[in-house]
């Protein structure tokens, strides 16, 4: 279980930024070749956003309890997962729960 904690805490922060970046890339394409078309690609992005930043909250989370109890692997690499994954996940969490913009 611990391995498995281990790679939430750093690859559930990373891979879904990285899909949210390819996402947009592919949104940005077909926006760009098909403006019509690309309201439905707009829409499962968003569905994205919301799903994501729930996960990267969790994996955050998770991260800081691994810190916390000093069995994080590389423990440098993990607070710059926590840090980035708890404030892209507050940003975006923020806005749309409390309709908070900056």
């Amino acid at each position: 279980m611990l391995s498995y904690l281990t790679w939430l805490s750093v690859a559930g922060v990373w891979l879904p930024i990285m899909g949210l970046a390819a996402w947009a890339g592919i949104s940005w394409i077909v926006g760009a070749l098909a403006p019509d078309a690309s309201w439905g690609i707009v829409v499962i992005g968003m569905a994205l956003t919301f799903g994501l930043s729930h996960a990267l909250a969790v994996s955050s989370l998770i991260g800081i309890g691994l810190l916390l109890t000093r069995r994080a692997p590389s423990p440098a690499f993990t607070l710059l997962s926590v840090t980035v994954g708890s404030l892209v996940s507050a940003l975006v969490l923020s806005r749309i729960y409390f309709d908070f913009t900056m």
